[in-house]
């Protein structure tokens, strides 16, 4: 390690190594080490007074060529802290010791809390240290301090550096302050330190960085960014102090100089040189003396510190202390600090080490062993001596080590070349790709209604589980894959963190095998907050906030125009950029100070030399008798110079610009000329803090927190960040937003006539807006809008009418010229130069709509209909400040960003120009923005806005949102699973959600995923089919195979479906929809909007599809099929006209009553607004007074042909264990007064409430009929147990006696909807409802199964059923969102025969849906796009589903016409009403009738006695 030769002394046996074996030198003798190395003599007994008598240390042998000096020695007594055993250590002074021993023995016990602690507190001085156990320390007075020497940094900002540490920089500032420059400006040390602020403090650093040279970008979610100033360019001093030169070189100069190059630079200046030469003895000489700290190692901090030590005078009685200082450090970093520290031992110091670096401690003069173990078997004195002397005690560790690297030859390594290590690693590699193509097995899952499934899952692929709803799909791959592996990494975590965490109970399975981190995408929303955000959930909107902070730039929401900072060297810039030869006055704007009047102030101000001031605008000389009255306000502004703008003035002009900020508090006025002040041209008002320079106000620094309305400190105070109150909705007050103000946009008004009372009314609004009225509404700006909507203030605006003028306020009009318009509007006013003639205040639409239902009762009702959840008055729906609302990236604000479609915002991102400097610190905020972005788009959610609100979502589209997440994660090794991930996408977003979920996929992830739709069984590497049926028919899997495989399996019922043996057929008896009489009523219907004024003609109907000789045909072919002229009947239409609630397009829209009407369309397409926002609010208003806000539209004609509007959604149907399907249906009420007319309820005088969970009487108290109890666990979850009192089975034992053909009535909320239908086969009233039950594919279901665990498609179905069971009127209209979801191919055909049996009883059915087997089967098809958002909102094309295929432009049809072309084509039997009444008994009779406890022999006929 070290090149000079030591000399090895002779150890006395006294001070061998401290080991119970004897042992000799022997050949180790003759080896030359350094005279240190001998160890010190023996001491003699100690004296009373330790100062009487010191240690003397033995000389060496004769043999020696160096004279060792004598020895003290360090002494600890009883040292018993921690693990420590009463333990006694002599450290000889004047040496370079190592403490070492194995990890836990006691090292830092030793040095660091007893020696350290109590030498810094008797030697420094030190306060609040509190040393280990010990009982004393003797030797302390051959001492004078200790200094701990570690790695940590020597500072954390850009301005530490190595030349401030080690104090050289002090002298360098000395120097330059010496310079004759420099004492010419009055210049002290403090000009030349970035550390001193120029305000009045002498400093001549940059304050735009404050010295640093770089200004730190705080990012959040990312790593901090530091970005070279743009002011000073890097070089943190201003241009004055930077003109002071020493050979040559300015301060910054020096700063940026190696310590090599500073080195010959200073090579006169002693001082600065002996402080240089210091780094250079430590090897650094590559360090720029004015190098950031943060960006400095820690072993080149470490001999930072060296070198500043080795700046000081050495005393020779100092005590280093090191722990561990080789950390991180390589070979060639050792040799370099083993040499400064050999340098402190030669100057009489001692060093004291915690090392295991073996390079170190063979170069010790000392070694200390502790140990020889950890912990409680550690703590003891191993061994003491020389590093030779270590390695015969075979105790040591520490010797043991050494003796391999003290002697090499004697070293047999077992690694030769690194072969052994490469063949250990590739067997690594070899072994982690087995381990990698190794399958996830199940054994033995018995979840639910899984019957001890085992199956392979193949790693690293994409499998599908499928088949009927409940036979076992998601118990599976939720309740059992997913819940196993996230038991399993909860179990991983700490108690303390797992105590924070749900406790997942473990699955019914024997074991998994091979299972990897398991991460769940499933259908549910994110967040049902109305804080809650798209943008906020995939943390977009917490990138923009760092963006929109660090790079945008703020403007005035007032004024409009950008705001900043400006330092003292940009505003010189400013002034001489005005022209040469300006005459200018620098001025400083005053106010009195505590209770100083205005004259004390003056007369203050001439006493500081200053002749002139300009008060109310006319500049008066100090030196007049300026009576000024202190009861008003004044404007006083001391000039504070008077200058011709020339280059060469420069230095005066800034001088006189540091002059006027301090004594303006940071603000100072340019005057043009030297006279009194004027309009025209203003003055240039300057301010060091951000602020307005046309109104003044004064804005404070904006941080992320700004732009978040989840804190006060963003969030528009108004609404709070809601960015909405209750107010009109902004579509019923603006009808036709396509359409300009003078067209008709605006409800009520029509078409505005220009030389009307209201045009000019309108004109002169437009006017002081500063908008055109003629173009439309939704062009209009969102601040225009704004100021229509909510008003423009206690603002009185013109008017023209005549030849008469009234100005606009005091001064001759408020933002109006002589011309009668705002200056720089688009807007050239078409009254020309008249007289404004009358004044109004514009109140704005919302709030006269306000005050009115405020006011009067008669509007309260008339316009109580559009009171709604309207955008906020204050921040426009953009839930922010003003101040952050009004800051601007690439021209646009974060709000109007937030707004757009997620396909406008990806390429707006794209494309954002940025200089360099905004580069470095957006680059990777965009990276992140435009992935994200990226992603969603990739999963078909392009018609999202970074705004949507998170609980407005579905699941499908929450579940996406996750899903798009996951991609931009990058993990790998990962097991997703996914719950039906195709809900809610059309046929056309399926191609990319595929695409995406094998990007997924190829990233090395297994995809596990319950599914039915057909692409995406078909993208699928592997298929799981489960069945054969459900419930208690299921839990098995019938095929394992790839989809290719699974067609050809007998026993799959998916494999038939997808092979085409099976499939839901097109119907050739569709009913007929005969549009003939609707193209009619449409055309009468514009016709009469056109003339009427009240609307322009929109798009025609579609002229696609025609019927022509009682055939339909398409594009003049005819449809696979024909319907005879006979068949048609004169139907009546529900028609909505002019629907515009969110994209819709103004478009009119008609649904065939008595039909199945299926409304289609991608994403976003505005399916939900017409359906659910405009046509079912309306109809429930008008026929069920409900009280909704529906959305825009004109009107609605043919509401009189329907009774009744029922919404058949997939919101649960109850929220606690004790809803079940079989009190939703109303089934368990009939079920109750069964078993109460029963004989023995009838002795004991049961009632119909006896049998009832909800009452007391008959149910078990103790779980209040639930049949479990719920045990609080307070950090772990709630645990739900069976009650013990009742087993639960939910009642009391005697009502549990009372049974109905031997089951009680606890048995029978146990049973299948198909069980029970075998019970009650003899009950009419309760088979019914069971029937429908059975109809919709719920035949798997308990009764008494709770309403929590159902899903969105059987709680739809539950609730399908429970209005299948009430009577039918035959004008009833029934709207399904997506029924499907959920359902195999199997139940799907299932669903399709009760819609169309709800059909076929004259009732009408609307669904929304995407699934084509369900479309092809509909009569009327309504195809909305052509796109999502703003591109959609139209009608594509409408008719039989056969007109929709042959539609060029629908995405529907492209995707339809290989489906209806596959067919089969089969007849659909039509419902027999009065046939299905009959109820057929089952032929297998079912034993335990009851016999009449009075013995008359009749037995108990349930339906004679029930009904």
């Amino acid at each position: 390690m070290r090149e000079r030769l030591w000399i090895r002394r002779d150890v006395p046996p006294p001070y061998r190594a401290r080991c119970p074996i004897e042992h000799t030198v022997g050949k180790q003798a003759t080896i030359q080490r350094n005279p240190r190395r001998a160890a010190p003599a023996p001491r003699p007994p100690r004296a009373k007074n330790p100062s009487a008598q010191a240690p003397s240390r033995r000389l060496p042998n004769k043999d020696a060529t160096t004279t060792a000096r004598s020895t003290h020695w360090l002494t600890v007594l009883g040292a018993k802290h921690n693990n420590l055993k009463n333990l006694t250590v002599e450290i000889p002074l004047g040496r370079f010791v190592c403490v070492t021993g194995v990890s836990g023995s006691g090292k830092s016990s030793l040095v660091n809390d007893i020696i350290r602690e109590a030498l810094a507190r008797d030697l420094n001085g030190a306060e609040n240290v509190d040393p280990g156990r010990h009982e004393r320390i003797d030797g302390l007075e051959h001492l004078d301090k200790v200094i701990d020497i570690d790695q940590s940094p020597i500072g954390r900002t850009p301005r530490s550096n190595p030349a401030t540490y080690v104090k050289v920089f002090d002298a360098i500032r000395d120097l330059y302050a010496r310079l004759p420059d420099a004492k010419v400006r009055g210049y002290k040390p403090g000009r030349f330190s970035f550390n001193v602020a120029t305000d009045g403090k002498g400093g001549g650093r940059c304050e735009a960085c404050q010295g640093n040279g770089s200004n730190r970008m705080e990012m959040e979610l990312l790593a901090d960014v530091w970005v070279t100033c743009s002011l000073c360019n890097g070089r943190r001093f201003s241009h004055e102090t930077l003109q002071i030169l020493y050979k040559g070189r300015s301060i910054t100069d020096v700063l940026e100089m190696d310590v090599q190059e500073a080195l010959a630079h200073f090579e006169n200046v002693p001082a600065i040189a002996l402080m240089l030469r210091t780094l250079h003895d430590v090897g650094l000489d590559y360090l720029k003396l004015g190098q950031s700290s943060t960006t400095l190692s820690g072993g080149e901090a470490q001999r930072i510190k060296l070198a500043r030590e080795l700046v000081k005078k050495a005393t020779g009685r100092t005590l280093y202390i090191l722990d561990e200082p080789t950390t991180g450090l390589h070979f060639a970093d050792v040799k370099r600090l083993l040499a400064v520290l050999h340098g402190f031992v030669d100057s009489g110091n001692t060093v004291l080490v915690i090392e295991h670096n073996l390079d170190v401690v063979k170069t010790a003069d000392w070694v200390i062993d502790l140990g020889p173990e950890g912990g409680d078997a550690g703590g003891k004195l191993v061994a003491a001596g020389t590093p030779e002397e270590l390695t015969a005690c075979e105790e040591s560790h520490t010797g043991k080590a050494l003796r391999e690297v003290l002697d090499p030859d004697n070293c047999r390594l077992p690694i030769v070349n690194g072969r052994l290590e490469k063949d250990q690693e590739q067997t690594s590699i070899g072994n982690r790709k087995l381990a990698i193509g190794n399958p996830i097995r199940v054994i033995g899952a018995r979840q639910h209604n899984l019957k001890d499934v085992s199956v392979d899952i193949p790693r690293g692929k994409m499998t599908v589980c499928s088949g009927p709803s409940g036979s076992g799909k998601s118990s599976f791959a939720i309740d059992t894959v997913y819940t196993e592996g996230q038991r399993r990494y909860v179990e991983s975590l700490s108690s303390y963190a797992r105590q924070f965490l749900g406790r997942l109970q473990p699955p019914k399975v024997d074991h998994v095998h091979g299972l990897s981190p398991a991460i769940s995408i499933e259908q549910k929303n994110t967040s049902r907050s109305p804080r809650s955000t798209v943008g906020t959930v995939t943390e977009i909107y917490d990138y923009m906030r760092v963006l929109w902070t660090r790079i945008g730039k703020p403007h005035c929401p007032t004024c409009r125009i950008p705001v900043g900072t400006q330092t003292a060297d940009e505003i010189v810039e400013r002034i001489l950029a005005l022209g040469e030869g300006e005459k200018v006055m620098l001025l400083a704007p005053l106010l009195p100070v505590g209770d100083e009047t205005f004259p004390q102030l003056l007369s203050r101000e001439r006493a500081n030399g200053y002749l002139r001031a300009r008060i109310d605008g006319v500049v008066h000389s100090l030196d007049d008798g300026i009576t000024l009255d202190d009861h008003r306000p004044h404007r006083v502004e001391l000039v504070v110079d008077r200058v011709v703008v020339r280059r060469k003035h420069a230095s005066r002009i800034a001088d006189s610009v540091e002059q006027a900020l301090t004594l303006g508090q940071g603000v100072m006025l340019t005057a043009l000329g030297d006279g009194p002040a004027s309009a025209d041209p203003p003055d240039l008002r300057f301010a060091r803090h951000c602020s307005c320079t046309r109104c003044g106000r004064d804005f404070d620094e904006l941080t992320s927190h700004h732009f978040s309305f989840n804190t006060r400190m963003g969030w528009c105070e108004a609404c709070e960040g809601l960015g909405t109150q209750q107010g009109a909705s902004a579509s019923a007050i603006v009808v036709h937003p396509t359409r300009s103000i003078l067209d008709g946009a605006i409800q009520g008004w029509g078409e505005v006539r220009h030389e009307s009372m209201l045009g000019r009314l309108v004109f002169a609004l437009a006017n002081y807006v500063g908008f055109d009225p003629h173009i439309p509404w939704n062009r209009l700006l969102d601040t225009q809008q704004l100021k229509i909507l909510h008003g423009c203030g206690e603002e009185w605006i013109g008017m023209v009418q005549g030849e008469r003028r009234i100005e606009n306020g005091q001064d001759g009009g408020i933002g109006a010229s002589s011309s009668g318009e705002l200056p720089g509007t688009p807007f050239q006013s078409a009254m020309g130069n008249r007289q404004w003639a009358i004044r109004f205040q514009w109140r704005g639409f919302y709030p006269a709509i306000g005050r009115a239902t405020r006011i009067n009762p008669e509007y309260r009702t008339r316009l109580g209909g559009l009171v709604t959840e309207a955008p906020c008055e204050a921040c426009a729906g953009g839930r922010l400040r003003p101040e952050p609302a009004a800051v601007h990236v690439g021209g646009a604000t974060i709000h109007e960003i937030g707004l757009q479609p997620l396909s406008r915002a990806l390429p707006w991102f794209t494309r954002l120009r940025l200089d360099p400097r905004e580069k470095r610190i957006a680059g990777e905020l965009l990276h992140e923005i435009t992935s994200r972005l990226r992603f969603l788009v990739d999963v078909g959610l392009d018609y999202l806005t970074v705004h949507r609100s998170a609980a407005t979502l579905s699941g499908g589209e929450a579940q996406r949102i996750q899903l798009a997440s996951q991609i931009g994660t990058g993990l790998t090794g990962v097991l997703y699973v996914l719950d039906e991930p195709t809900i809610g996408l059309h046929p056309r977003d399926n191609r990319r959600l595929i695409e995406a979920l094998r990007r997924l996929r190829d990233l090395g992830n297994t995809l596990l995923l319950v599914e039915h739709d057909r692409e995406v069984i078909d993208a699928a590497d592997h298929v799981l089919d489960f069945g054969p049926g459900a419930g208690a028919f299921g839990g098995r899997i019938t095929a394992a195979a790839s989809p290719a495989a699974i067609r050809s399996k007998r026993n799959s019922l998916t494999g038939k479906y997808l092979s085409n043996r099976e499939a839901v057929a097109v119907p050739s008896n569709r009913r007929p929809v005969d549009d003939r009489i609707l193209r009619t009523d449409l055309d009468r219907s514009v016709a009469d909007d056109v003339s009427a004024g009240s609307r322009k003609p929109n798009q025609k109907v579609s002229d696609q599809c025609r019927m022509a000789n009682g055939e339909w045909r398409m594009n003049d072919r005819p449809f696979p099929f024909s319907i005879p002229h006979s068949a048609f009947n004169i139907l009546h239409w529900l028609t909505i006209h002019g629907a515009r609630e969110n994209n819709l397009q103004e478009i009119d829209v008609a649904f065939p009553l008595g039909r199945f009407t299926c409304v289609t369309g991608v994403s976003g397409s505005g399916k939900s607004s017409l359906v659910h926002e405009i046509l079912y609010k309306a109809l429930a208003n008008r026929l069920h007074r409900a009280g909704l806000s529906p959305g825009g539209y004109d009107r609605i004609t043919g509401m009189d042909h329907v009774d009744k509007v029922i919404n058949v959604d997939q919101a649960p149907i109850g929220l606690t264990p004790t809803s079940n399907p079989a009190t939703y249906t109303g089934m368990f009420d009939a079920i109750r007064e069964v078993f109460a007319k029963l004989p023995l309820s009838k002795v004991r005088g049961y009632t119909a409430n006896r049998f009832s969970f909800n009452r007391p009487g008959g149910r078990c108290e103790v779980c209040e009929g639930m049949g479990q109890r719920c045990i609080e666990m307070h950090f772990l979850p709630d645990v739900w147990i069976d009650c013990e009192s009742c087993g639960a089975a939910r009642y009391v034992p005697e009502t549990l006696e009372v049974q109905f053909r031997g089951r009680s009535i606890a048995d029978v909320l146990t049973m299948r909807v198909h069980e029970a239908l075998a019970l009650f086969e003899n009950v009419p009233k309760v088979c019914r409802i069971l029937q429908t039950l059975e109809d919709v594919g719920l035949g798997y279901l308990a009764l008494g199964q709770a309403a929590p665990t159902l899903s969105g498609g059987e709680a739809q179905r539950v609730k399908l059923a429970a209005e299948l069971a009430k009577p039918s009127t035959g004008k009833t209209l029934y709207i399904l969102d997506e029924p499907t979801t959920g359902l195999h191919f199997d139940d799907l055909r299932k669903l399709l025969d009760v819609l169309h049996r709800l059909v076929d009883l004259g009732n009408t059915v609307v669904c929304i849906e995407h699934n084509l087997d369900v479309i092809k089967t509909a009569d009327w098809v309504i195809d909305l796009g052509p796109e999502a958002g703003d591109e959609g909102g139209r009608i594509v094309a409408t008719g039989p589903p056969e007109a929709i295929a042959g539609a060029t432009e629908s995405h529907t049809g492209k995707s339809l016409k290989p489906v209806l072309e596959i067919g089969p084509i089969r007849e659909r039997p039509a419902y027999d009403a009065v046939k299905a009444a009959r109820i057929v008994p089952h032929k297998k009779p079912i034993a335990g009738s009851v016999r009449r406890p009075s013995g008359s022999g009749r037995r108990f006929d349930p339906n004679r006695d029930s009904m």
